[in-house]
């Protein structure tokens, strides 16, 4: 059995049989778990969506399977509208940025502006909470000093 099979089982071991007997590419397993993440967002499953994520993580990190992984997950996460508003949740920004030239030659400019601005405002929800963060704990440390 292929390492990536292995971890795909490992990753999702209640549909073992049908990694199994169905998925012989990495590539239609790609398909399949862009599938999968979209009906989970759809069902407020996040914890599917987040496997499915850590599962490509693991494959982009694998130099056999780098290449499969782009062309079979991410180049086309734009063209799959419930996930890329919330790809920043999901999808690192340093992926990401890797690759968003390939997004952006499969989905087009439009598709992928779309995305960029997700990140952005991602980004600013993010310093906000941090600017909150550092207020509180400076405000902590007048208080106790």
């Amino acid at each position: 059995m292929s390492a990536w099979r292995r971890k795909l089982i490992e990753t999702f071991p209640e549909s073992t049989k049908y990694w199994e007997e169905w998925c012989d590419s990495i590539y239609g397993t790609f398909g399949t778990l862009t599938q999968l993440a979209v009906k989970a967002l759809g069902e407020g499953d996040e914890d599917t969506v987040e496997r499915v994520f850590a599962f490509a993580y693991w494959c982009y990190d694998q130099k056999p399977l780098n290449n499969a992984v782009c062309v079979g997950f991410y180049e086309n996460l734009p063209r799959q509208e419930k996930l890329a508003s919330v790809l920043p949740r999901f999808l690192r920004d340093q992926i990401y940025q890797d690759v968003r030239p390939l997004m952006e030659s499969m989905c087009g400019k439009e598709a992928v502006a779309g995305v960029d601005m997700a990140y952005d405002e991602h980004g600013k929800v993010q310093r906000r909470c941090a600017a909150k963060a550092a207020r509180r704990k400076t405000k902590g440390r007048r208080e106790s000093g």
